[in-house]
């Protein structure tokens, strides 16, 4: 519920310190690369959430997590050549925390693909 204040406040700390998560994997292309390198990306974070679950390892892909490019470049030595297009927070999860509960509401597939012959 976006109006609950408490449950937003929550979601930003979590967001902030990345879920408690055990590493964070941070997802970057080759400035001189076009744009269209960034279908190449998401296939491989696509693979990589699905090996992390194969085992037992779980994930949540974060924005907040590269929000701030310049800290993460400064205190990891990112050169200025990648452009750091996506985060991954990687952990095991907790059973019976409430950040694991939430299920997001997604479209029917149908409403969202269209196959033509």
């Amino acid at each position: 519920d976006r109006e609950d204040e408490k449950a937003r406040e929550l979601n930003r700390r979590n967001n902030i310190s990345f879920f408690d998560g055990t590493a964070l994997v941070i997802i970057c292309q080759e400035r001189s690369l076009t744009d269209w390198s960034t279908m190449d990306l998401g296939t491989f974070a696509g693979y990589l959430v699905l090996a992390a679950e194969h085992h037992q390892v779980q994930s949540v892909p974060a924005f907040n997590s590269i929000a701030y490019p310049q800290i993460l470049r400064e205190k990891l030595s990112i050169p200025d050549h990648l452009i750091l297009r996506s985060g991954i927070i990687l952990g095991y999860a907790v059973q019976g925390s409430p950040n694991n509960e939430h299920t997001s509401e997604r479209e029917a597939l149908h409403q969202m693909v269209h196959f033509f012959n």
